[in-house]
């Protein structure tokens, strides 16, 4: 995948628009490898946009320690006074594992205290970059350019199209549409349940529930010593609470003893 590709769409897009209601501030070329707080160097985004583009940036230069903790902390961090984009929860798994990685290791900056790195000249690069690896990664993100046509054509699509402002209300569905929603729903609405099956719904959970399966107490040597009925008769005769953590399998001993299933 062409990630650069894909990051310049989105800043050409974003130059040849406005937002209305939220928006978050971007720099085109990030502060942390020589771009510098201009207008010229910064676009508005919507909160999506903003995140994929730290995520493209990550993925332009994935040994870069600073883009990648922007990124994690566009997955990680919120405050009040910002919308931002929630990821997927596996895409927030993996800004850990990054975050992680350039912390550890070589990739601790402690690491290469007193030291020198024999791959890059000049001072530490995880604690001081290196001017000539600035310019090289500046030179990568400014080496696009959008032709006066292709300008023209972003302009002339974006001219008739209606901003979104999320905190306007749609407009009123006219009685037409009401009515063909209506017709195309009608019959499709299912019958309330009776009360004979909502018994039945209810003695199945209660029955297949865990916590209405018989459980054993075994001390440290794997005597039973007592066999409980269901979770809350353990808890109401022994004064233990954290009984499902054994079941579980999260801790093996809870009070001094192992808790199973009975089979």
């Amino acid at each position: 995948m062409n990630y650069k590709k894909i990051y310049n769409q989105i800043i050409d897009k974003a130059k040849n628009r406005n937002i209305d209601g939220y928006y978050e501030n971007h720099h085109i070329i990030p502060k942390c490898v020589g771009g510098k707080n201009i207008k010229s160097n910064i676009v508005k985004l919507t909160a999506r946009e903003h995140f994929i583009c730290h995520w493209l940036l990550h993925n332009i230069f994935p040994e870069n320690s600073k883009l990648a903790n922007a990124f994690s902390m566009m997955c990680l961090v919120r405050s009040e006074n910002q919308n931002r984009y929630i990821p997927s929860s596996r895409i927030v798994e993996y800004s850990k594992i990054i975050s992680r990685k350039f912390k550890s290791g070589d990739y601790n900056a402690k690491y290469w205290s007193g030291k020198k790195r024999s791959d890059i000249s000049g001072d530490n690069h995880y604690t001081k970059k290196n001017p000539e690896i600035k310019n090289q990664i500046s030179k990568k993100l400014l080496g696009h350019t959008v032709s006066e046509e292709t300008r023209k054509k972003i302009s002339e699509k974006n001219k008739n199209r209606i901003p979104w402002n999320k905190n306007k209300k749609l407009p009123p569905l006219s009685e037409e549409v009401r009515k063909k929603i209506s017709e195309s729903n009608y019959g499709k609405k299912r019958n309330p349940m009776s009360e004979e099956q909502k018994e039945k719904i209810s003695k199945y959970q209660k029955e297949n529930s865990s916590s209405a399966k018989k459980i054993i107490q075994k001390d440290k040597n794997g005597n039973v010593i007592n066999i409980f009925n269901t979770v809350k008769d353990a808890k109401e005769k022994t004064g233990v609470s954290r009984i499902f953590d054994g079941l579980k399998g999260r801790r093996e001993y809870i009070n001094g003893f192992k808790w199973e299933y009975y089979e």
